[in-house]
């Protein structure tokens, strides 16, 4: 049956069931799409929405829920399993928390009244520069963390194993002349961090993607060459930011 929603949730995870409950504490009738070996562990632990298998690789998971909202002319809301929940920024000194609703429907108004196809939140907001007034970037990256993508063309390449948000947004950035960032709001989610220093990762979530420095160079490099003067290393070494 057809959703009778202007976007469909679903939910990318690997490695994760014992994500499955708190997620269907915060969202209801979530589409998973998760590697097909472990999709009877997936079955399993789910109750609500529905579990769809997929080829390995995070980008083809995520390509397949692109497709799968596609295919039905809906708006993709993409989350990652690690989500804990929703703040809205008021200024510099006070936050409050929101609802999954809440913060999907402020992200759709925004997207639907605007001519982007592609709209998202930043990683960490720093409370110290937050500025009231800055309330939309237009051309910096999207974590894939909670996006909302219309119908569109760019997908997810499967030559990258870390990275790939970058690569995604600008795919949009150059196609449609940007990517809606809302700076107000912030999703709280489990992050994997670089020590700049040791060139280590600190993994704080067991599952989803395996971090080593190897891996983070390939990628680095692969972008470099895609994307050339479009994108410099980051503050974090072997990291790519924006250069537009």
């Amino acid at each position: 049956m057809k959703s009778k929603e202007p976007y469909i949730t679903c939910i990318v995870s690997k490695g994760r069931t014992f994500r499955v409950k708190p997620m269907e504490e915060l969202v209801k009738n979530a589409v998973w799409f998760v590697p097909q070996p472990e999709l009877n562990d997936y079955l399993a632990e789910y109750t609500m929405g529905s579990v769809q298998p997929c080829a390995s690789g995070l980008a083809n998971q995520r390509n397949d829920a692109l497709e799968f909202c596609f295919e039905q002319d809906k708006i993709c809301l993409m989350m990652d399993d690690d989500i804990s929940g929703f703040t809205r920024i008021i200024n510099s000194n006070k936050t409050e928390k929101i609802s999954f609703e809440d913060i999907s429907k402020e992200l759709h108004t925004n997207l639907i009244n605007s001519p982007l196809k592609i709209a998202g939140f930043q990683w960490h907001v720093n409370m110290l520069w937050f500025n009231p007034l800055n309330r939309i970037s237009l051309k910096s990256s999207l974590p894939t963390a909670f996006l909302m993508i219309k119908p569109s063309k760019p997908r997810f390449d499967k030559n990258l194993e870390l990275g790939e948000d970058t690569d995604f947004t600008l795919q949009h950035i150059l196609q449609y002349g940007g990517a809606l960032r809302i700076n107000y709001m912030q999703v709280k989610a489990n992050v994997t961090k670089m020590d700049n220093k040791k060139l280590t990762f600190k993994k704080t979530m067991k599952g989803g993607l395996e971090y080593n420095l190897e891996k983070q160079k390939k990628s680095f490099n692969y972008l470099r060459n895609k994307w050339g003067s479009l994108v410099k290393e980051g503050k974090t070494p072997y990291h790519v930011a924006l250069r537009l």
